[in-house]
């Protein structure tokens, strides 16, 4: 009747870590581990590899490093002779003719002015370098050289070694003489350029041909006739040759501000007055030539046109 308790089945269960476990389990990690390295410790072929690895790494570290080095120097070496180098200049310029006037006329080749340039160069060492180099004095050399030269500057390159000679030429009007025979290239502004049998392409450029007989002797680079006689000059003869008449010469006379003009084909001189305005007075003596010749009337001696709004004949 009284029946036997049932003792209840224990479940399964994974046994709780007592701390002795915990322990053991932990040292036996690091005894393996411990055990290893005394292995590896006590191993004389694995500390040999070893030191074997790390001095090849450690050679190889230094030959690279050495590498490094000796492009870095090689570079520096380049960079500072490239440096060095465009310091230097050559003494063969290079002549450029400016273009920025239109009808700029050069009486001589741009041999003669690279030879002469060349030849200043030559002349100092300081032109060797470009610190010690004076370009404006170079430029002014050639300008006293070469008094046809309007403008001359001198550029150095950046980098290239060849100096730049930058020339601007003055304008030719007339070719003027005098009694004494000389005979020189006057620009526009009546200063003395060259003369005519130094320029060889002035002949191409037909410039009027003007006697001065005031007995004064002409300097090159020096005003020889004021600008604006010049240009009364050059205004009458265009005048003229407009009108398909040929200018046989031109004479300044001693003493007055007078311009004779003669002519192919008459007789007679014309006289205009250097002080008044020359396309007037050219004109004016236009007009009175073809009255004169409608009328059959041919002067002997002159057509005077120096007074305004008046012409006189004889």
């Amino acid at each position: 009747m009284f029946g036997r308790k049932k003792q209840p089945t224990p479940s399964r269960q994974r046994p709780a870590a007592t701390p002795e476990r915990r322990n053991a389990a932990v040292f036996s990690y690091h005894a393996a581990r411990s055990v290893e390295r005394t292995r590896d410790a006590r191993d004389p072929r694995s500390q040999q590899q070893a030191s074997v690895h790390g001095a090849a790494a450690e050679r190889r570290e230094a030959h690279s490093g050495g590498i490094r080095r000796s492009i870095t120097v090689i570079v520096l070496v380049i960079l500072g002779m490239l440096l060095l180098s465009s310091l230097f200049l050559g003494t063969n310029p290079r002549v450029v003719f400016d273009g920025s006037a239109a009808g700029q006329v050069f009486l001589r080749s741009s041999a003669e002015y690279q030879q002469a340039a060349a030849a200043i160069l030559r002349s100092s060492p300081f032109n060797r370098t470009k610190p010690s180099i004076n370009a404006v004095e170079i430029a002014a050399q050639l300008q006293r050289s070469f008094p046809e030269l309007e403008a001359v500057r001198v550029s150095l390159p950046l980098v290239g070694y060849q100096p730049v000679i930058h020339v601007q030429a003055a304008t030719p009007a007339i070719i003027m003489g005098t009694a004494s025979g000389q005979a020189y290239i006057l620009a526009t502004d009546g200063r003395a350029l060259v003369p005519p049998s130094a320029a060889p392409r002035a002949s191409s450029l037909d410039l009027p041909v003007v006697t001065d007989q005031s007995g004064l002797a002409i300097h090159p680079g020096t005003v020889a006739l004021p600008g604006s006689t010049v240009s009364y000059i050059t205004e009458v003869v265009g005048q003229l040759r407009a009108a398909h008449l040929v200018v046989a010469s031109l004479t300044l006379p001693k003493g007055t501000s007078e311009l004779d003009v003669r002519l192919d084909g008459v007789a007679y001189a014309v006289k205009f007055n250097l002080m008044g305005q020359a396309r007037e007075e050219a004109g004016a003596f236009l007009a009175t030539k073809a009255q004169l010749e409608r009328q059959h009337i041919s002067p002997g001696a002159y057509v005077d046109v120096r007074v305004d709004g008046r012409a006189y004949f004889k």
